[in-house]
């Protein structure tokens, strides 16, 4: 395996050092092309098992996406911990609404322990790769609390069987869209170690540079 040209190389480290989540979305409609682009980003994500158990439901139609809002709505009524996400306004204007879920496995029992962290771990690299290919075509993307299950099903004909496990909006950045700063502020030598827990002096040069987090640009 070839590495990639210095300038192609810089792009790929760019689109991750600059992956932000853009709590305010427009109306602006996404091109059928670009769309076709994000999708297919998606479903090259590293698979544990090599199993692919997700599924992708795109919303377009605007009178499900405001089912869809109203669902969001109850959600935030009764867990107070998601109510200061992004403004229900931009998730209506959000032309594109990504639901993503888990098809149960073979046996067709979802939700056992590991079964379940592979379906998590798979739909999370899904949502990893759209998050970087939105960054790449200026697109915005929100990841927003999951409406409960029960409410999504009916409005998305979701069988009893499948879990869904992550919501996205995605569109173009809105009018008010501010570029947000690092979204986590991480101290790399209580997260990053070298050859055993808690120990960092083998990397210590390293750790250094590491700490910023700007250099990946």
């Amino acid at each position: 395996m070839k590495a990639f040209p210095p300038k192609e190389r810089h792009g790929v480290y760019r689109a991750i050092a600059s992956r932000r989540g853009v709590g305010s979305l427009s109306a602006t409609p996404v091109p059928e092309s670009v769309l076709e682009r994000l999708l297919r980003a998606a479903q090259h994500g590293p698979l544990p098992g090599h199993v692919a158990r997700w599924r992708i439901i795109v919303v377009r139609d605007p009178k499900t996406r405001q089912r869809l809002c109203s669902a969001l709505n109850q959600r935030r009524q009764s867990s107070p911990s998601v109510s200061d996400e992004a403004p229900t306004e931009s998730i209506r204007e959000s032309p594109v609404h990504l639901c993503i879920a888990s098809v149960p496995p073979q046996d067709g029992v979802i939700g056992k322990g590991q079964d379940l962290l592979q379906d998590l771990f798979g739909v999370c690299s899904v949502v990893q790769n759209l998050f970087l290919a939105t960054r790449a075509e200026g697109l915005g993307v929100t990841w927003v609390a999951m409406p409960r299950a029960e409410s999504l099903r009916p409005i998305l004909g979701i069988p009893s069987s499948v879990m869904p496990l992550a919501y996205l909006c995605l569109g173009y950045p809105g009018p008010t869209a501010q570029t947000p700063g690092r979204e986590i502020d991480l101290d790399v030598r209580e997260a990053i170690y070298f050859d055993n827990w808690g120990v960092g002096e083998a990397g210590e040069a390293l750790l250094r540079r590491l700490q910023d987090r700007r250099a990946l640009e």
